[in-house]
């Protein structure tokens, strides 16, 4: 029968959802949906005897839950610890370390340290060598002077010819949340999965459910189905390794390398399991999911298989880790179908890897073609060799991806939150996309996020699961980028990481740019068409002063932006959006030509120009003016004041004022002039001035004319009422002396002698008086005929004047 489905709690609540049907094991609130599609000689379901099968599925499922329930009681402890990867010194031997050196000194440098050589990086020009150290100790084992593992690395980094040094640590990678709420129910996706029906995809017949699912939907894949499918493009996956003979991924493989057992080949998930464990997975008749009771095999991987098989698998134990690598392969081949996995089992089933291990797997990618690689782990530590091999992927235009984790804690995880790695948090598969409660978070880690929550992908032995981490949100970027390498096989690390940034928004979610948005990352990626641009303003000619600037821009998609020029020059920032119009202040450069251009780009880099030729004609000096009217002097009533005026360009007002004050509105055209009452003014000196100006804000002020007001006395009656009578005077004020000379001759005189002179003024004479010594000589002659008698006899004989 179908299973109802239920309401998740609020988000501060744990998730333990009842599951009613008997036989149903949850552990720890996670489940990871298995199913086996077909068999590997395509063997359809048998569906006789149904009542029967239900009832001893019943009795199967049953006794599994006393086995799957005491297992997992030892491993939640383990569970919890590792809840991301964790790198610790390795049970036996833990003297192991990565020494990076040039193979020139390597040799002295061992001596010096005493270290043996196991073997060296795969490529010798990485110059990294796993060695061993004898006088390292582990667990308060060994002598009394041996070395922790740390004192070594910290003894070897002194030298002078070391590069790095660092631990041969394991990593543990159980990627599965355990204990937490999910957002999407298992109980409806058992629903969801009830009758799946066969669709033909990439050339297999599969789940309609695989290809349909909601995360499909949730990152727009269908509609970048026609714009790249990973053709021609080798997608590496370092994980558990992979199903080889799973038959939607067999044909999409290419050779890969098995680091655990170091050999070349498929990198195969079997070779970790059993002979039973894969004959009950690889034989399972079983082509859709009936409604037996899920069967949790172990917290970190959990399966629904068909019930007849189940029973083969009673005194059998699946590793904690195994099917994870098939899983992650899975999602990559649902958005890139053409792209080639290369498959890098650098962890065991259990979970497990070596440092030395990963790094190789790196440089493995890299030099067998590689242009992604999607790293499903995480861990807290930062590697030094890691980070070097990572930075040589990328310099090598190499697109890595890697998981976020599954805490739901703020913090930095490796790889992901290394400056050239995308790390991919996980969301639900609604929209408005919600950040998945077991995602790790924070902006510096998280580059952007993908549904990783019931996500349907294949199993081992030809099947399907439902699986919930950022494990399984990472390759679905990691395809992205295999879609955005087959559209532009140059691109490079920061290009892919800006389009596919393209994202649907979430914000205040600590996940980068929000949830991947295929179509939109696609589009951009594949546009080749540039936008139009076209001026509108100014019109080509004479320009001046500040004026505005601007263009019309339209885009296949959409203008990401417009930039405006002059002479190559930008004028202020790049628009972003319509109007796109800047100020330009046209003083800034000098008269004469000049060229304008307007730049438009879209998102994908594309861009157009349109160009318009203007000229410069900036008014740079100043205008003369001068009063012509009235001149200086005595003022009265009303008189006429002007003033005449010139510009190089154009004289746009003269404003005429009295000492300082504006006299009367500034005059904007020719002749430049006023009546002034001079009644309004005090009587007494004042001075007259013009001011100029021009368009460019030039002005001058006049040489001032001094004037004299000198209006009639007024006087008033009793009723204020002024009166005045105006009479005429003419001013004739004496300013120049008479001149005077005596015309009688000198001589000596006896007796009377008559004395004369000659007097003349510019207005007349009014008298002459002779002087004798000085003193006066009879009276003041006032009439013409100026003489006087003189009697010699009074004076003594002498000289006199």
């Amino acid at each position: 029968m179908r299973k109802q489905a239920f309401r998740s709690p609020p988000a501060h609540q744990p998730f333990f959802p009842a599951v009613k049907q008997i036989g149903s094991v949850r552990i720890r609130g996670t489940r990871l949906l298995c199913h086996r599609s077909q068999g590997r000689f395509g063997v359809p379901r048998d569906t006789s005897s149904a009542l029967a099968t239900r009832r001893r599925s019943t009795r199967l499922a049953t006794a599994l839950f006393v086995f799957v329930l005491a297992w997992s009681a030892q491993r939640v402890e383990i569970a919890h610890a590792q809840g991301l990867i964790t790198l610790a010194p390795a049970p036996q031997p833990s003297t192991e370390f990565l020494l990076h050196a040039s193979p020139d000194s390597i040799q002295n440098v061992a001596a010096r340290h005493g270290l043996t050589i196991i073997r060296a990086l795969d490529v010798p020009p990485y110059d990294v060598f796993l060695v061993t150290a004898a006088n390292v100790s582990t667990n308060g084992t060994g002598r009394a002077d041996d070395l922790t593992p740390e004192q070594k690395v910290t003894e070897i980094s002194a030298d002078a010819e070391v590069v790095d040094v660092e631990l041969n640590a394991v990593a543990t990678a159980p990627e599965v949340p355990s204990g937490l709420r999910l957002d999407q129910s298992p109980v409806s996706i058992l629903d969801a999965l009830t009758a799946p029906a066969l669709v033909s995809f990439a050339g297999a017949e599969v789940w309609n459910q695989y290809v349909a699912q909601a995360a499909v939907n949730a990152i727009h894949l269908p509609d970048s189905r026609s714009l790249a499918t990973g053709a021609g493009v080798i997608v590496a996956i370092i994980d558990t390794g992979v199903d080889p003979h799973h038959p939607l991924l067999q044909a999409s493989l290419v050779p890969g390398y098995d680091f655990i057992t170091d050999v070349q080949g498929p990198g195969s998930e079997w070779s970790d399991v059993g002979s039973g464990v894969a004959a009950v997975l690889d034989q399972s008749p079983v082509s859709i999911l009936d409604s037996v009771s899920p069967v949790a095999l172990n917290p970190s991987t959990l399966a629904i298989l068909d019930q007849p098989r189940v029973a083969a698998l009673t005194t059998l134990q699946l590793p904690a880790a195994f099917g994870h690598g098939t899983m992650v392969a899975g999602i990559v081949h649902l958005v890139a179908p053409s792209a080639r996995i290369m498959p890098l089992k650098a962890f065991s089933a259990i979970g497990t890897s070596r440092v030395f291990d990963i790094v190789r797997a790196i440089y493995y990618a890299v030099d067998h073609g590689a242009r992604v690689i999607n790293m499903s782990f995480s861990t807290t530590t930062w590697s030094p060799e890691i980070t070097h091999a990572i930075n040589t992927a990328t310099d090598r235009g190499v697109i890595c991806v890697a998981s976020a984790g599954n805490l739901g804690q703020e913090l930095l995880v490796y790889p992901g939150a290394q400056r050239n790695v995308l790390g991919i948090g996980s969301t639900n598969a609604a929209t408005p996309p919600a950040r998945s409660i077991f995602s790790n978070y924070g902006d510096s880690l998280v580059s952007l996020a993908a549904p990783g929550e019931g996500i349907i992908t294949t199993y081992p032995g030809g099947g399907y699961a439902g699986a919930w981490g950022t494990s399984f949100s990472a390759p679905m970027v990691a395809g992205a980028a295999a879609l955005l390498v087959q559209i532009d096989p140059t691109i490079t690390y920061s290009e892919a990481a800006s389009l596919l940034g393209r994202a649907d928004a979430m914000a205040r979610s600590g996940l980068g740019k929000g949830r991947l948005n295929l179509s939109g990352a696609l589009k951009l990626a594949a546009d080749s068409t540039a936008p139009t641009v076209t001026f509108l303003a100014p019109a080509s000619g004479a320009v001046s002063q500040t004026i505005s600037v601007s263009a019309s821009a339209t885009d296949n998609l959409a203008v990401a932006g417009v930039t405006l020029l002059v002479d190559d020059q930008p004028i202020g920032g790049e628009v972003t959006a319509a109007p796109y119009v800047v100020s330009w202040d046209t003083t800034a450069v000098a008269n004469g030509s000049h060229v304008l251009t307007a730049v438009a780009r879209d998102a994908a880099g594309n861009k157009s120009t349109a160009t318009r030729g203007v000229t410069v004609s900036n008014d740079i000096t100043a205008p003369t003016v001068a009063i012509t009217s009235p001149s200086p002097g005595t003022v009265v009533n009303a008189v006429t004041v002007s003033a005449s005026a010139s510009d190089d360009t154009q004289v746009v007002g003269v404003q005429l004022k009295l000492d300082g004050v504006a006299l009367g509105a500034e005059d904007t055209e020719a002749p430049y002039e006023l009546t002034w009452n001079t009644a309004s003014a005090t009587n007494g000196a004042h001075v007259l001035t013009a001011t100029a100006r021009d368009a460019a804000g030039h002005s001058t002020t006049s040489a001032g004319v001094t004037v004299v007001v000198a209006n009639n006395a007024i006087a008033r009656d009793a009723g204020h009422a002024a009166t005045a009578e105006v009479i005429t005077v003419a001013v004739s004020n004496h300013i120049v002396a008479p001149t005077v000379a005596l015309t009688t001759e000198g001589g000596t005189a006896t007796g009377s002698v008559a004395i004369t002179a000659a007097a003349s003024d510019d207005i007349g004479v009014v008298g002459v008086q002779f002087l004798l010594d000085g003193e006066a000589l009879g009276a003041e002659v006032t009439t013409r005929g100026y003489d006087v008698a003189w009697d010699t006899t009074t004076v003594t004989t002498a000289s006199t004047s």
